[in-house]
């Protein structure tokens, strides 16, 4: 998938994280994206710091 991808574009070293997926989305009931928890799982909370940055980046330029 797309994640395997920018490990392989930026030479992060996967996290390999692992997360109790049912019981997160168990809470609130609604099941959280398959690229998420992809994306989660392989790079940690940090993930969402990299997508802001993007997000920035791209509302600058």
């Amino acid at each position: 998938m797309w994640v395997q991808r920018v490990i392989e574009l930026t030479g992060w070293e996967p996290l390999g994280i692992s997360v109790d997926w049912a019981a997160i989305e168990g809470e609130p009931g609604v099941p959280l994206p398959a690229d998420y928890k992809e994306l989660y799982e392989t790079f940690g909370g940090a993930s969402s710091i990299f997508w802001g940055a993007t997000r920035a980046s791209r509302s600058t330029s």
